[in-house]
Parts: C-alpha cells; structure tokens; sequence
C-alpha cells in the first residue's frame, strides 16, 4: 500500500537561504527557523549514504565521479516557537530533513561548489526531487536497504524510472509498469518546475524538510520509531544547461532514511517493525518544504 501526501498539505518554501526558511502549513502552528535549525542540527537520529553523482564543476560529462553524499536528519520532542503559544500550551515536532553533499574536491574554501562558467553560465542543471512515500509491506521490505532501492524495486524498475524522469516534459515522472504494483499510479510529493537546486546548494545544505506538529510533550519515542522508518527515495536529474534530450541528461534514484540513532534517543517499546504505526505518522499533515532555493 501506498500513499502520499495531500496536495493541500503540502507548502513549498521558497527562501533566501536554506537557514532562514519558515516551514508551515495552514494546519500546524509555525515553526520558529532558530528551533528548526537548532533541532536538526542535534538530531535524535541520522542517515548517511554514499550516493552516484558527476563532476558539476566541470563541462558536462557522463562519467560519474564518486564522493557524493546524501543526510538523513531526524528531530523529535522540539518545540516549535509558534507564537501563539504560552506557559499552558506549547506546540512540538517532529522534523526530517535530507541533505546532498558533493565531493571535497568541488569545494571551495569556503563550502560552496565550484562551478565552470561557460558564458556566464554553469553547464549544469539538477533538479532534486523527493518522490514518494511507502508504507505497508514495501516499507518493511524496504528497512535494510543500501540505499540503491534495490531491495525492494527491480533493477529495471529503478532503470525505467530514471529514464522516465529524464524524458519527461514536466520534471517529473510516476512510477513506470515495471515498478512494482504498489507503486502504480503515485505522484510525486511536489510535482513542478521548482526542483531546481543552485549548485552552491550542494554543499551539505538542507534542502528537503517535513514535519508533523502535536501537543503533548512525550510523543518522541514513537515519533521517533515511526520516522527513522521511513524510507525516502529521492530521485537527482542533471541535465547539461539549456540542451533537452536523452544524450544530455542522466537520472540517478536513491532511497534514504536516518536509520541510526544519536545518543541517548531512545525508540517506542512494542511497535518495532509494524507498517500501522507508520502509516498513521505518513498520513499525518505534513509540512514539505522542498528544495529551498535561494
């Protein structure tokens, strides 16, 4: 089974900076950016995985180079700062937020990603785009995962879906009929033309943020047990800028989770493995704030 969120519950973010973005819906009180920041920035769980990527800095080529990284960062029990709140009622969360890393050896000194300018221009696009949520069965399949996808999703699946994003004329691209039957008909969790991400992004800055808000202090074991489940596949395009058509573009999926906890975080008692509790958290109103652009 499978299922995604509610286009309606759904926010982009755009932002001046990835740092100072307000992360909010019309259902769940706002969170303040400092008590964001600062709950992922000490997370109760973490995922790190080495993922395919190329030489952005450089002219456009299809030999890949390894060093790419993509973070999975999990925070629970957080206030929210909503300004509505008060000494008698007070707001949490439970936040995820994913991360891409490009190679030490595309960094400037500074952390940004050096680019070759060719006119003035970068000969890179890449758009980022979280593309769906599972739940049920593939989820349990889903838990030991590399990373590849490919514990649960075939080889031609994760062939065809890449091909799929790259010829698509939207940005975007279902599942296509060799993925498995639960992934039939799904969309994508933000389906337009904003997933394109500076290349200076790439340089461990958050790009992909959700949450889920609640009242009563003491829902993190369970918050925590549900979210660290959770896998995420993320599909990455590069496409040479200004140039369309297959020669010119590649698509690399990876899935994701922060399967690992920090010290002292501590796991619900009892639902350990079980698709119910998780569905209950993916059906949730969450918060997505994808891809916050300069």
């Amino acid at each position: 089974m499978y299922t995604h969120l509610l286009a309606s519950a759904v926010t982009l973010c755009l932002a001046r900076s990835a740092l100072s973005a307000s992360i909010t819906d019309d259902q769940s009180p706002k969170i303040n950016p400092s008590k964001w920041n600062a709950a992922i920035s000490a997370p109760n769980a973490t995922g790190a995985y080495p993922i395919r990527g190329f030489n952005i800095s450089g002219p456009y080529s299809e030999e890949e180079l390894p060093g790419w990284t993509m973070v999975v960062r999990v925070a629970v029990d957080r206030e929210t700062g909503a300004a509505e709140d008060d000494e008698d009622h007070r707001t949490y969360f439970a936040g995820t937020s994913i991360s891409i890393k490009a190679p030490d050896t595309l960094l400037e000194t500074d952390g940004s990603v050096a680019t070759v300018e060719v006119s003035q221009d970068p000969e890179w696009n890449v758009q980022v785009f979280p593309t769906v949520t599972l739940s049920g069965d593939i989820l349990d399949d889903a838990q030991n995962d590399d990373g590849s996808c490919l514990s649960f999703l075939s080889e031609q699946c994760v062939k065809d879906w890449q091909d799929a994003y790259v010829s698509s004329d939207v940005g975007w691209a279902s599942p296509p009929s060799s993925c498995n039957k639960t992934l039939q008909g799904t969309g994508p969790l933000r389906n337009n033309n904003n997933n394109t991400v500076p290349l200076s992004m790439f340089n461990g800055t958050k790009l992909i943020s959700y949450s889920t808000t609640y009242s009563d202090l003491g829902h993190g074991p369970l918050q925590l047990q549900n979210a660290v489940r959770q896998i995420v596949p993320v599909m990455m395009v590069y496409r040479q800028s200004g140039q369309n058509g297959t020669a010119s573009e590649a698509a690399r999926l990876s899935c994701v989770r922060a399967r690992d906890l920090a010290g002292g975080s501590k796991l619900a008692t009892g639902v350990a493995n079980t698709s119910t509790a998780l569905s209950r958290w993916a059906l949730a109103p969450f918060i997505l704030a994808a891809l916050l652009l300069l």
